[in-house]
């Protein structure tokens, strides 16, 4: 009856502390979480009205393009998304024919996404002035081979970020 007893209570204490560390998962709040919900611009803006030198007006007209970008790329991505589902969940008996349709039109949108990528560069360009255009091609060429470089991630870990 004695360990019966104490088996009862190391099971609720083992269900309470389950219960605490789930909540503490939960509902703690992530480094992402906390940088979705501040209001401070994102570092890339940051970066770019540093190393540019922008004006008042040039960082209004990077904030408007920028926004109008995501929106756009939503639209892609959720494009992307749709066709990849498509993918997945194929399972027709001309099975062929149907991934080869479903891989171009995805690769149609994914060519759509790159296009306003580069379109959006071009906008943001075209506010510099000619000094801020060579600073610009440069900052690009830095930022392309970040993201380009597969070390990027394991770094970013290895940093906390």
């Amino acid at each position: 009856m004695k360990t019966n007893k104490i088996l009862a209570i190391l099971v609720v204490i083992l269900i309470a502390v389950n219960i605490a560390t789930v909540s503490f998962l939960w509902f703690k709040d992530s480094p992402y979480k906390k940088r979705m919900r501040s209001n401070r611009p994102p570092k890339v803006e940051g970066f770019l009205k540093r190393k540019l030198n922008l004006d008042d007006e040039q960082q209004r007209l990077f904030q408007e393009a920028r926004k109008a970008h995501f929106e756009e790329s939503k639209k892609l991505m959720d494009e992307m998304k749709v066709f990849r589902k498509q993918l997945l969940i194929s399972t027709e008996t001309n099975e062929t024919a149907i991934t080869d349709s479903l891989f171009s039109g995805l690769s149609l949108v994914q060519s759509d996404f790159e296009h306003l990528n580069f379109e959006h560069i071009r906008t943001l360009r075209g506010y510099c002035n000619e000094k801020q255009q060579i600073a610009f091609d440069s900052v690009m060429g830095l930022m392309f081979e970040h993201l380009s470089n597969p070390e990027r991630r394991r770094l970013r870990k290895r940093r906390g970020q």
